[in-house]
Formats: C-alpha cells, structure tokens, sequence
C-alpha cells in the first residue's frame, strides 16, 4: 500500500502540493474568520467550525510532510522507477 501511495504522490506531485497548500490556506483563514467572528457566534458553533478548520489545518500539514519527504522515500523505494519530482 505505501508503495503505491508514494508512487502516486511522486507523479502527480504538483496537484498534492497544491491541495496541501490550499488546506493549509482554507485552516488558516478560517481560524482568522472565527477570531473576527466569536462576539457573534455560539461557543458550540464556534468550537465545531474550530475543529473542522483544525482537521483542515492537520490534513493539510501532514500532506505537506509527506510531499516534502517524498524525495528521501525516494531514494529507498523507487530506485528503479524514473519519478522526477519538479520543484
């Protein structure tokens, strides 16, 4: 399963890179909008949106982790394939 995972990741590097950014972005603003926004909101609307902006935020982050990784996974799984990661 990693394997193809990570093969996946390494050919369609640019789209993940791109997805990872705009959660990163999406969490971000959004916890800037709750902070503009908690006079006017219930503390249950305000924790619900919190925590969804903050499994954004994770799943954005862990993205990030797991591209930027990518070229030292590289190097001991895909020694036979030709997968050139453009940066």
């Amino acid at each position: 399963m990693g394997n193809r995972l990570y093969r996946h990741l390494c050919k369609h590097y640019r789209m993940y890179s791109l997805i990872a950014n705009i959660l990163n972005a999406i969490g971000m603003a959004g916890f800037a909008l709750l902070g503009l926004l908690n006079d006017t909101m219930a503390v249950t609307w305000l924790v619900g949106w919190g925590v969804m902006f903050a499994v954004l935020f994770g799943l954005g982050k862990f993205l990030d982790q797991e591209i930027e990784d990518l070229d030292k996974v590289k190097e001991h799984t895909f020694e036979s394939d030709n997968c050139d990661i453009e940066k």
